[in-house]
Order: structure tokens, then sequence, then C-alpha cells
């Protein structure tokens, strides 16, 4: 069992308007000791299992497009020598019957993201793998005019490589799916479809005392803002 925290985390955090850590005025926004982590970890003959809340599930490859912060979930690893295959689901929201107030609680107005990740690595300085992302988020389906639900689909691919002084990594995503699904679609509320791309480049020079490098990140999507259907 792993667990992190954050202690004192109210009384010590910064000044705030103009007040310094520490004093009255400056304590009570935030609790006392914030939970980071709290998960278990077992490995199995069918492969490593983390459970709880623990550094977000879905991330994968590089630290592009990867969540930030602690979510709660399941992460299952199986390493089949340089092969490397894996699961997981990561909740966003929860809206269970149980929830309060109950007047508004509901079965499915949850939001998740699933995925199914592999890589192959020989720690030869050449490391490939991809994930493959199912995000579906309803916590708007619900009874209005403008109920929807959103379901995405990623595919991720990335590269890491080393090759002398210089290290390269790269990683891709294609996304695509239902922006909004609306549950009863209107000439005023249209379904939206989803349709993105982007690609990350992080090259580095290792110079000894020094290095040098240079990255790029580009990204490529529909404005949902706007009143057409992509």
């Amino acid at each position: 069992f792993v667990m992190r925290m954050d202690w004192m985390e109210d009384f010590w955090r910064p000044a705030n308007n103009g007040n310094p850590a520490g004093t009255p005025s400056n304590i009570g926004s935030e609790p006392t000791v914030v939970l980071d982590h709290g998960y278990v970890r077992f490995r199995t003959v069918a492969g490593n299992f983390t459970v709880g809340w623990q550094a977000a599930p879905q991330s994968w490859g590089t630290d592009f497009n990867n969540s930030g912060g602690a979510r709660p979930g399941v992460l299952w690893l199986l390493n089949l020598g340089a092969l490397r295959v894996g699961a997981s689901w990561q909740k966003e929201a929860e809206n269970s019957f149980y929830s309060t107030p109950w007047a508004v609680a509901a079965t499915d107005l949850d939001s998740d993201i699933y995925t199914l990740k592999a890589n192959f690595d020989q720690k030869k300085g050449l490391d490939v793998g991809a994930q493959l992302v199912f995000a579906q988020n309803a916590t708007a389906r619900t009874t209005g005019a403008t109920a929807s639900k959103m379901s995405i689909y990623a595919f991720e691919p990335y590269v890491k490589a080393k090759f002398g002084p210089v290290n390269l990594e790269a990683e891709g995503f294609w996304a695509w799916g239902d922006y909004a699904k609306r549950e009863v679609p209107t000439a005023a509320n249209v379904d939206q479809k989803a349709e993105g791309k982007g690609a990350y480049v992080d090259v580095k020079v290792n110079l000894g005392p020094a290095y040098v490098g240079a990255n790029g990140i580009y990204m490529s999507g529909d404005d949902p803002a706007t009143a057409d259907t992509r």
C-alpha cells in the first residue's frame, strides 16, 4: 500500500492577499492534510496491478498529452520480455445513485477513460509503443434540450531513441468520435463530430557539462464553440 500526502498544506501555503503564510487571515482556504496518492500495488503471474488514487493511469509514452495530477483508477501491466502490454481505467467523474443530493443523482452521468497499451523496449536505446484510448463523458447527459454525451477515440504512438549523445523522443495522436451526441437532436442542437491530431518532438544533445536541444508541438482540431458539425 502506497500513500502520499501534503501535511500542513493550509498553514504553510504561500502568502495570500498580502497576508504572510501562517496568519489567521490566510488559513482556511485549503485542507490541512491533502491526500495525493493512495493505492494498492500487487504482482501476480497475470501481471502487475495498481488500484486506487495514483498518477493518472491513462499516461503513457512521453509526457505529451498526459493527464496531470492523481486520478482514481486501475492500471494493469504485463511484461513479456522486451514487450510490455497493459490496460487502464481512469475515473474522471462519478454520479451514482448514492451521490448527494439524491434528487439529481443518476447512474449514467459519469466520465471515464479506458486504454489499451503496448511498447517494445530492449533497453538498447530504442523504445517504441502506442496506446488506444476511449474517453466517454456523460456528465451532460441530462433531460434538458441540450443533453448530450461525448465519446472520443484516440491513437497515440510514440518513440524514444538514443543515438550516442543524442536523445530523441516523439509522440503523435489522432482523435475522432462524437464531441456531442444529442439525446434528442434538433435544428438548434445538432450532433457534433470530433477530429483532431497533433505531434510532439524533442531532441537533446548531451555535451558533458551542458546540453543543447530543441522541441516543438503541433496540434490541430475543430473549435467546438462554432455552429458547424465538425
